[in-house]
């Protein structure tokens, strides 16, 4: 008896295990995957670059702000360096229309260029204890626009109000082509130049005078604008023998009026050989 029942059991689990064997369906085919979306081509990149850097000579983080014409491709662009006044920063060159200027310069086929922009401080540029920036800008804006495909030698530099002091400090480096100052902002006293240059040492102010300077600078096309006739003003623009000199009416709106002729005076001077353009 016990091996009967034994038996019948075995059966039974047999069956139903060929009971449900018979009910599974068929392993059904994995249903096909939704067709893949196009890849959507990369947008250009704007006109406007904004990253930061570690400035070993300045001992901190600074902006930078590269700024080029709409529509035209970095890769190699020639680059202005340009020297924001003190109490400003990288930015004011966008507000004043930078990228405006550029696009409709360079849709009259002149050569495109960029414009490279810096946050200095508010030394005029003059180095305050460790904090250089001059050597920032020698030894390491160089590199910085290489790595964002932009040309690494600087052919122009643009100073605004007391970024002139950088500007025409900047004119001693190799392969500039020109300079521009645009309401620049020159001090012919020491004590000027320490409460509202923020200058450190008179030593300092008179290693950056450009007037100190005037037959260094003399062989480089200087460009100078200014909103308003100012003695010391006038008085570089004639001991440099300044290209274009160009005086406003002193109107709020006068830097950005003006800007459009400052790049195309930069640009004009600014030809590389073989490059295209």
């Amino acid at each position: 008896m016990r091996m009967d029942r034994l038996s019948r059991r075995g059966f039974l689990v047999g069956a139903s295990g060929l009971l449900a064997a018979g009910c599974r369906p068929e392993s059904a085919e994995p249903p096909p995957r939704p067709p893949r979306a196009a890849t959507a081509a990369p947008a250009p990149a704007g006109p406007v670059t904004v990253f930061r850097a570690l400035s070993y000579a300045r001992g901190r983080d600074v902006r930078v702000v590269m700024y080029r014409p709409e529509g035209v491709d970095r890769v190699g662009l020639p680059v202005c360096l340009a020297f924001h006044g003190n109490g400003e920063d990288a930015d004011v060159f966008g507000r004043i229309g930078v990228v405006e200027a550029l696009t409709r310069l360079a849709g009259t086929g002149a050569m495109p260029f960029a414009v490279a922009a810096v946050d200095g401080g508010g030394t005029s540029w003059t180095p305050t204890g460790a904090d250089d920036p001059a050597r920032m800008l020698s030894e390491e804006v160089p590199g910085w626009l290489s790595r964002h495909g932009l040309a690494g030698t600087p052919f122009g530099a643009l100073g605004l109000g007391e970024g002139a002091y950088g500007a025409l400090r900047y004119a001693a480096n190799p392969g500039l082509a020109a300079v521009a100052v645009l309401d620049p902002t020159l001090f012919t006293t020491w004590p000027d130049a320490r409460t509202r240059g923020g200058m450190a040492t008179e030593d300092t102010w008179r290693a950056a005078d450009p007037l100190r300077r005037a037959s260094s600078l003399a062989r480089l096309p200087l460009g100078v604008w200014s909103s308003v006739e100012d003695p010391a003003t006038r008085r570089l623009a004639n001991e440099v023998k300044a290209k274009t000199v160009w005086v406003g009416d002193g109107g709020p709106g006068y830097r950005k009026q003006a800007l459009p002729e400052v790049l195309r005076f930069l640009g004009d001077h600014g030809g590389r050989v073989g490059d295209g353009y």
